[in-house]
């Protein structure tokens, strides 16, 4: 079973893993650095984390191929990449080998720390099946129907439906949204194409109603419960 709040830093850039160890450990983070893919491995015969913090391009054995290890050896440990690499193709191998976000470089102390809270929340708190209205399938790219029935998602579409769960009732802010595509950031109507082409999507696959929400002054919430399936199958 992971340990409470651990983390591992899976970074080979000697600094700035200390760093992070450093900023993660002030903010109640049991956070240990390890320098290849390898050395985590060796290190989970005796600590387990909750969530492992990986950069893609590692020495030996890359991210990528370590994310898809611990999606099938320890499914219920959230995996966040770290790099540099962020283009959607980029984004989508890091999603389908199981990574729960993924966050480009360079990020922000502040944004690092928001997106592992949220993370955490929803691994010790996720919400059960019977409050699931839909399915967030990460590995396959694919949003599941209450009645099974499901749609393939592009990695922007499935970027802002996993943000915007994470958010909860406080939802995200426009600018938050935007940084996650830089198109959204610079057009609202390429913005507004997105939001209506997912709530298009949520309502093929049977959600019904008010699904993703305008908030006046500040951006979009998510207005169905959904749940995150991060296993592959």
């Amino acid at each position: 079973m992971p340990t409470q709040r651990a983390i591992a830093v899976v970074e080979d850039h000697a600094d700035l893993a200390a760093s992070l160890v450093d900023v993660l450990a002030a903010n109640d983070w049991d956070a240990r650095a390890y320098a290849s893919a390898e050395a985590f491995r060796f290190a989970l015969d005796g600590f387990v984390p909750a969530v492992a913090l990986v950069d893609l391009n590692l020495p030996g054995e890359d991210g990528v191929s370590l994310a898809r290890f611990l999606r099938d050896e320890h499914p219920e440990m959230g995996v966040v990449m770290l790099t540099a690499r962020a283009g959607l193709d980029d984004r989508q191998r890091g999603y389908q080998a199981g990574a729960d976000v993924y966050v480009p470089k360079p990020s922000t102390p502040d944004e690092l720390l928001t997106i592992l809270e949220r993370l955490w929340s929803r691994l010790s708190v996720g919400p059960t099946e019977s409050e699931a209205a839909a399915q967030l399938d990460v590995a396959r790219m694919r949003l599941i129907g209450p009645d099974g029935s499901d749609v393939s998602l592009t990695a922007r579409e499935m970027d802002l439906l996993e943000s915007l769960s994470q958010a909860g009732e406080h939802g995200l802010g426009v600018e938050e949204i935007g940084a996650l595509d830089p198109s959204w950031a610079a057009s609202k109507a390429s913005l507004e194409v997105a939001v209506a082409r997912l709530r298009q999507k949520l309502g093929s696959v049977g959600i019904d109603g008010r699904t993703v929400v305008a908030v006046r002054g500040h951006g979009y919430r998510l207005a169905v419960t959904l749940h995150v399936v991060r296993a592959l199958r």
